[in-house]
């Protein structure tokens, strides 16, 4: 793994070391978690981590037409069919078509897809127990709320706000 100087930029304070610290230390939390052996892992081994994305999304989101899981997943609906008819096959997406309008047809989790993301969930959260467990119940909030914080300074409302009070100043 990559060790980053962390002293190289304006002292060891500056925001881009800290960022880089940041990098190092996530990588290292990610690749120690890679060598635990959990319990569901023999289950999720199967399927890519692009179609194990899919199977999360369309848990989250339900039953949905085939645009709304594109733009969920960030993907062109041409990629997005492809990838439905890859898991279609495999048994972990089913389509249906609507009662009200026969052209509409929406996609959801089959049976063994929603059973695939319950393993896959478990292992996820066994994974961050791991993660948590070191800190205490105190640590742990902050922790959880800087990280709401983060992913809130990086969502693309977030960044647009951004540019646009920057561009009205």
């Amino acid at each position: 793994m990559k060790k980053f100087d962390h002293e190289s930029i304006d002292g060891p304070k500056s925001l881009e070391a800290q960022a880089r610290r940041l990098v190092a230390h996530l990588d290292e939390l990610f690749f120690a978690n890679l060598q635990k052996k959990h319990p569901t892992e023999e289950l999720e081994g199967e399927l890519p981590a692009r179609e194990m994305r899919a199977i999360v999304i369309l848990s989250n989101r339900g039953r949905c037409i085939m645009s709304d899981f594109a733009n969920a997943i960030g993907i062109p609906i041409s990629t997005a069919t492809h990838m439905i008819e890859k898991l279609v096959r495999k048994g972990l997406v089913v389509r249906v078509r609507s009662e009200e309008d026969r052209r509409v047809v929406y996609v959801e989790l089959s049976d063994e897809g929603r059973k695939r993301e319950q393993h896959y969930l478990q292992n996820r959260v066994a994974m961050g127990r791991d993660m948590l467990e070191p800190l205490s119940r105190g640590e742990r909030e902050l922790f959880l709320e800087m990280l709401v914080k983060m992913i809130r300074a990086t969502s693309p409302d977030s960044k647009q706000e951004r540019t646009q009070a920057t561009n009205q100043h």
